[in-house]
């Protein structure tokens, strides 16, 4: 069982945030993927792990991108 939890950031304060239960690993990365792809001022990301591995790499390129559309990312 994978969880994740997601809020938003409008105009300056921090809306209610998001609690998910996910069944697996591929569902995970997919709606991880899919909210910093879709994060516009902010990213806050807290994970138990972040190996050097293909996962990791697509959350770091994600990151990476996320920065490049100016938005703020602390890890």
């Amino acid at each position: 069982l994978f969880a994740l939890f997601a809020c938003t950031s409008l105009g300056g304060r921090i809306d209610a945030g998001e609690f998910q239960t996910l069944s697996s690993e591929e569902a995970a990365l997919t709606k991880r993927l899919e909210l910093i792809a879709s994060a516009q001022s902010h990213i806050d990301l807290v994970s138990f792990q972040l190996r050097d591995d293909a996962t990791g790499g697509q959350v770091l390129a994600g990151l990476v991108d996320a920065t490049k559309r100016g938005v703020c990312v602390r890890v």
